[in-house]
C-alpha cells in the first residue's frame, strides 16, 4: 500500500469501512509497535498502547482529514500516549517512594511489616486497571487533580472519567477487603 493508496482507505474509514480499518491497522502495525517498544521499553505496554493507538483511530475516523497524513496522525497519537505511559510510571514510582519514606520513620516493626503490604495491595490492584482506568485513577489520587481537570486532560467526558473512577475505587476496595480476610 504506497501514501497515494491510503486516501481511498482513509474516505472508506471514516464511512465506517472495517476492511479500510483492517487494511490501515495491518499497514502501520509493525511500525507503531516498534515505535512504541523503542519510547517504552517495555514490548508488553507497547502492545497495550498499539492497541490503544488504532482504538482511537477507529473512535475519531469521522473527523479524520483525508489531506493529511494518516501516518503522522497515526504516530501522533501513539506518542502521546507513550508519554501519558511514561509519566504515569513515573509518577506511580514517585508516589510508592515517598509514601514509604514518610511511614518508615513513624512506625514499629509491625505497622513496617502492615503498611508494606497494604502498599503491595494497592500497588497490585492499580497494575491490575485497564491503561485508562489507571491512569484516571492515578491523576485524581496521587496528582490531586478534579474530575473536570481530567476530563480536559485526557479529552474525556467528567462522565467517563467519574465511571473510570467507580471502577478504579472498586478495584483497590476489593483488594483491601481480600488482604483483610
Amino acid at each position: 500500500m504506497q501514501e497515494f493508496d491510503l486516501g481511498d482507505y482513509v474516505r472508506k474509514l471514516k464511512a465506517s469501512d472495517t476492511n479500510s480499518f483492517k487494511a490501515i491497522v495491518r499497514y502501520f502495525h509493525s511500525g507503531i509497535f516498534n515505535f512504541l517498544s523503542f519510547k517504552t521499553n517495555d514490548r508488553t505496554a507497547a502492545e497495550d498502547l498499539l492497541q490503544e493507538t488504532f482504538i482511537k483511530l477507529w473512535e475519531t475516523r469521522q473527523r479524520l482529514d483525508e489531506s493529511q497524513s494518516v501516518k503522522s496522525y497515526l504516530f501522533t497519537i501513539a506518542n502521546n500516549l507513550a508519554l501519558n505511559h511514561i509519566r504515569h510510571q513515573k509518577i506511580v514510582v514517585s508516589f510508592m517512594e515517598r509514601a514509604s519514606i514518610d511511614k518508615v520513620a513513624a512506625e514499629s516493626p509491625y505497622e513496617q511489616l502492615t503498611h508494606k503490604e497494604l502498599e503491595e495491595c494497592v500497588q497490585q490492584a492499580i497494575e491490575t486497571m485497564s491503561d485508562k482506568v489507571r491512569i484516571v485513577f492515578l491523576m485524581c489520587k496521587v496528582e490531586g487533580l478534579s474530575y473536570k481537570e481530567i476530563a480536559e486532560r485526557l479529552h474525556l467526558s467528567v462522565a467517563t472519567v467519574e465511571s473510570h473512577m467507580v471502577k478504579g475505587l472498586r478495584m483497590v476496595r476489593e483488594a483491601l477487603d481480600k488482604y483483610n480476610r
